[in-house]
């Protein structure tokens, strides 16, 4: 990797270790998901295209800008087919370090169906590190159409179904944080669910919301997206 290897060497091992999270903590099959992180106000890495995550090593990482145009990239290796939305993101949200796309299990399952519960507040947890998990209207896959898509929600949340798709997650932290944050999205929907056969589920009034706003505040997790009282689907 070069001068990249070198100047970008703490990074490139964070995003490696995220990979290998993921592909532990089962959130992805095969070669499916990807990630990013913003390195410089030039620079995001990027994975590569068709590589299963738990076996990807630091040579195997892309550089591209904020473009998606390829800065470097082992030989015979490409980046990801769904880098339009990732540099979309970094472009957009400059509060973002870290990206997660994944096609888990459960969260797939939901974004198949028509239903809209994982917009509804149940958990405040992830209510204050992520918001409601919003559902972003299917668009082709690896596409600038979808990337202009998620453009339009992109500020509502820091977490996605990708409608017929998949997960997306966002982080003001490391690589590893957002992979923790699909895995917390991937368990509330595993929880939703669950809930739903043993009845009648109740989520969280306005009031209890307000509430958890000003929690979120006071930790210092606010990010730039909009209150999450004005994201929420209330019954």
């Amino acid at each position: 990797m070069g001068n990249y290897r070198e100047l970008y060497e703490k990074q490139i091992e964070e995003l490696v270790r995220a990979c290998h999270l993921m592909g532990r903590k089962g959130l992805t099959s095969s070669v499916g998901g990807n990630l990013s992180m913003r390195v410089s106000d030039e620079h995001i890495l990027i994975t590569p295209t068709n590589m299963q995550k738990e076996l990807l090593q630091p040579e195997d990482i892309c550089v591209v800008d904020y473009s998606g145009n390829i800065v470097y990239a082992k030989e015979g290796i490409e980046q990801t087919s769904e880098t339009p939305f990732h540099t979309m993101i970094m472009r957009n949200r400059e509060d973002i370090i870290s990206v997660a796309h994944a096609h888990c299990t459960v969260l797939s399952a939901f974004a198949i169906s028509t239903s809209h519960l994982l917009e509804r507040p149940y958990f405040p947890e992830s209510l204050m590190e992520i918001g409601p998990i919003i559902t972003v209207p299917y668009t082709e896959p690896s596409s600038d159409k979808l990337a202009n898509m998620i453009e339009r929600y992109i500020f509502k949340s820091n977490g996605f179904l990708l409608q017929n798709h998949g997960a997306l997650a966002l982080s003001p932290k490391t690589p590893v944080d957002v992979v923790e944050r699909l895995y917390m999205m991937e368990s509330v929907a595993q929880s939703i669910y669950m809930a739903i056969n043993l009845g009648e589920t109740k989520s969280l009034s306005r009031e209890d919301v307000m509430e958890i706003e000003a929690l979120q505040t006071s930790k210092g997790l606010r990010t730039d997206i909009e209150p999450i009282s004005t994201t929420v689907l209330f019954e």
